[in-house]
Parts: structure tokens; C-alpha cells; sequence
């Protein structure tokens, strides 16, 4: 199966997200787990409770396009929402609302499973190979 420039591509969002919230354990204690904080150590008691404390109460998720393609792909049930193809077809995310013209990238609202042949109906293109022309600008030699 031919993989799609789509596929190929790359990018990260930060996502808001509401951090946990930990009780004060107080001073000498596990910022994390509370138990006693061992010599030599500042605010948590080892590595792992140090990694889980600023894991936990980050303010936002960092997520790719292919985690936001995958939950789209999720969402829509795998099927073309024009025509209805399946997995079978070759399934696309197209931006209802292109980037250039102001969309949002990694906007869910924004984002929609198309088959191959329905977004290129929707850009109007036609595929040569690898590569999109648009149909407006085929020239035909005379």
C-alpha cells in the first residue's frame, strides 16, 4: 500500500489539561508520596516520584498529528463521511477549513475522515502518481 504524504506528516500541539493536584505533605516530606524525604534529596523521595510529580501536575499534553489523525479516524468510525467507503478504502484527514486560510491545524472541529477519491473531489484534484495537480491548471498540448 502507497503511504501518503499525510502520513508523513509532522507537528506537535500543547494541549491544555488540568493537573492533579497534591496535598502538602509538608516540609521534610514527598512532595509526591509524603513518606520521609532521604538525605541528599530536595523534594521527593526518589527519580520515579520526582517523574510522576511533573508528569502529573503539568499544565498541558503535548500531542502529534498522527495521534490527532488516529482519534479522528477513531471518531468518524473509519469510513469516508461523503461516500461511506471503509477501511478498505484508502482514508484520508481532510481540514474542512484549510491551514492557509486560517483553520486550525490540530482543531478536532476542523478535521474530517475523507476516502482518497472524496477529498480529492473536495480540492478538486486529480492524483498522477504521487503527486496532486489541481484540475484547473492541467494544460493540454495541441
Amino acid at each position: 500500500m502507497e503511504e501518503h504524504a499525510e502520513t508523513k506528516r509532522v507537528g506537535f500541539i500543547r494541549v491544555p489539561r488540568t493537573p492533579k493536584q497534591y496535598p502538602d505533605f509538608g516540609k521534610g516530606n514527598c512532595a509526591c508520596c509524603g513518606k520521609p524525604i532521604p538525605k541528599g534529596r530536595r523534594k521527593y523521595c526518589g527519580g520515579k516520584c520526582g517523574y510522576e510529580y511533573r508528569f502529573e501536575t503539568r499544565t498541558y499534553s503535548v500531542v502529534s498529528w498522527m495521534e490527532i489523525r488516529e482519534k479522528i479516524l477513531v471518531r468518524d468510525q473509519y469510513k469516508c463521511q461523503d461516500c461511506g467507503a471503509g477501511r478498505d478504502a484508502d482514508l484520508e484527514v481532510h481540514h474542512n477549513i484549510p491551514i492557509y486560510l486560517g483553520g486550525e491545524e490540530f482543531d478536532e472541529k476542523n478535521l474530517v475522515t475523507l476516502c482518497e477519491k472524496c477529498h480529492d473531489k473536495r480540492h478538486g484534484k486529480k492524483r498522477q502518481g504521487k503527486e496532486h495537480i489541481k484540475v484547473n491548471q492541467l494544460k493540454l498540448d495541441v
